[in-house]
């Protein structure tokens, strides 16, 4: 796993050697391919030689998207609500593409979304993700996809706050 080196200006491997991040910007993976599509994807990425793919755990345009299954991120559009079943299809997607090599940067929020969420609905949903994929070591955190500062509000640090 990537870190951040002891001069703090890039990151490294755990031998010391720079990580390049080498990202394509998979935004809907999670919500355009069903599996099979997905692998030949991944497996293209990997022979390219990325390293990571930044893919959204919930779509940037809609509150509530669903997966290639039709499997929605919550229930009722509650953050506090996961539903399994589309968990289950980001699970196999992130496994896979640990399994070829690539690091998955994953959103936990856009900023212009902070609307939906409290700080109690925002600390639950990010609690989840981190229980969820704590173990998987080929997932790097990306706290907000634009939208952040400096046009940043109080409301919205607090937001990010209770999500971290």
């Amino acid at each position: 796993m990537p870190t951040v080196s002891a001069n703090r200006r890039f990151l490294v491997e755990d031998d010391g050697r720079p990580f390049f991040w080498l990202a394509d910007t998979a935004w809907e993976l999670f919500h355009r391919l069903d599996r099979e599509a997905a692998a030949t994807y991944l497996a293209d990425r990997a022979a390219k030689g990325f390293t990571v793919l930044q893919a959204n755990t919930i779509a940037d345009f809609a509150v509530n998207p669903s997966s290639a299954y039709g499997e929605r991120p919550f229930f009722n559009y509650d953050p506090t609500q996961p539903n399994e079943e589309y968990f289950q299809h980001l699970d196999h997607l992130v496994d896979k593409a640990g399994q070829l090599g690539l690091y998955v940067a994953l959103p936990a929020l856009w900023g212009h979304l902070t609307g939906y969420y409290t700080t109690a609905t925002a600390n639950t949903w990010g609690r989840f993700l981190g229980d969820r994929y704590k173990d998987r070591p080929n997932v790097i955190w990306i706290a907000s996809g634009e939208y952040g500062e400096p046009s940043m509000d109080a409301a919205k640090r607090d937001i990010f706050n209770a999500l971290g």
